[in-house]
């Protein structure tokens, strides 16, 4: 548990109680069964034909990622997670969890993080668009990727404040965020 991610060992605990040793579990897939790295993507439906994920989001004990094309359910699961937070439960009720300002980020800055701040510019690039959060964090919008997010999200962008969520990374004299899906960004 020392090395854990926030919440892991609560969840593992949770996870303890709802399912007993040689109880079935029923897996059910989207689009892509693994990924990069091999693992399986799959949701998970308990014996009691409950989905995992979704009483782990209502306990605060984790947070919703979503890796495109696998997108089922994410409107559903949002909906659980923002009940969590409004009640503070689990993980929503430390600071690791709260959108810091991007004064706090520097170029030692990784890992899966949040941030909030106002959309200051906009960049193109072969594959990405670009815009930038308070002149410090670049957030790249995949062009594949466009297809998930509302035809005018991008309207007037420049100017928004924004709270993002994602993986924290190094590049090109500059800190980046690859941004997936519209999930990430809340305004």
């Amino acid at each position: 548990p020392d090395n854990s991610q926030l919440g892991a060992f609560e969840a593992y605990k949770y996870i303890k109680t709802l399912v007993k040793p040689g109880d079935s579990l029923n897996l059910f897939f989207d689009k892509k069964t693994q990924d990069r790295y091999g693992r399986i993507l799959a949701h998970v439906r308990l014996k009691s034909k409950k989905n995992l994920a979704a009483l782990l989001l209502r306990q605060g004990l984790v947070q919703q990622l979503v890796f495109p094309p696998n997108i089922k359910f994410w409107k559903c699961y949002q909906v659980l997670e923002k009940k969590a937070q409004a009640e503070k439960k689990g993980i929503w009720a430390t600071s690791r969890y709260t959108a810091k300002n991007t004064d706090s980020a520097n170029k030692f800055t990784s890992g899966y993080q949040r941030f909030k701040g106002v959309v200051t510019q906009k960049s193109f690039s072969n594959r990405y668009i670009w815009y930038r959060l308070d002149d410090k964090i670049w957030l790249g919008f995949k062009k594949n990727n466009l297809i998930y997010f509302p035809k005018k999200y991008f309207e007037n962008f420049v100017g928004k404040k924004i709270d993002v969520r994602g993986w924290v990374y190094y590049s090109h004299d500059s800190l980046r965020i690859r941004i997936n899906h519209p999930l990430q960004i809340q305004f």
